[in-house]
């Protein structure tokens, strides 16, 4: 029954922090090229028990698509742990590609959506064995360097913070 609180609490948590949050002016990136976060989260797997997730990222560059549209890149550490029967520890790392849209630049209607920042990562697995692997996420800042972050990918899908630093 406890899982059916989650979707309320996340939506909750967003529409609440919406009301504080700071105005996206036209924010084109939150994740700079030279920037660093940092990101924890707690998760429930369904069948694998209670998840501990979280890593670092450093933003090396920046592209633009088509003269309009910004993407940030960088290079990410995850760790996750599942904390099941036997804990299982994992670790990776990743190139990420990050899109924020407040590039679209939305009218003032919408502006909460330029609060909103998508990325992905791909990369290598390297504890407790090697292989390819993935991560995926959706943050939303708060102000320019607080976030509510959901992530999935090396056994640690979870909610958590982010913070630019």
């Amino acid at each position: 029954m406890k899982k059916n609180w989650m979707p309320l609490i996340l939506f909750m948590t967003t529409l609440a922090g919406s009301a504080y949050a700071q105005k996206t002016n036209g924010q084109a990136t939150w994740v700079n090229p030279n920037s660093f976060n940092i990101n924890m989260g707690l998760g429930l797997g369904y069948m694998t028990g209670m998840r501990i997730g979280g890593g670092l990222e450093y933003g090396l560059g920046k592209f633009i698509l088509g003269n309009k549209v910004p993407f940030t890149y960088g290079i990410a550490v995850r760790t996750g742990l599942s904390l099941v029967s036997t804990p299982v520890f994992s670790t990776g790392v990743f190139g990420t590609l990050h899109f924020s849209w407040g590039a679209l630049n939305p009218p003032n209607e919408i502006d909460f959506i330029g609060h909103f920042e998508s990325y992905l990562g791909l990369g290598v697995l390297v504890v407790p064995y090697v292989d390819f692997d993935s991560i995926g996420g959706l943050s939303y800042y708060f102000s320019k360097n607080v976030a509510l972050n959901l992530e999935a990918g090396i056994r640690a899908s979870y909610i958590g913070l982010l913070f630019n630093l």
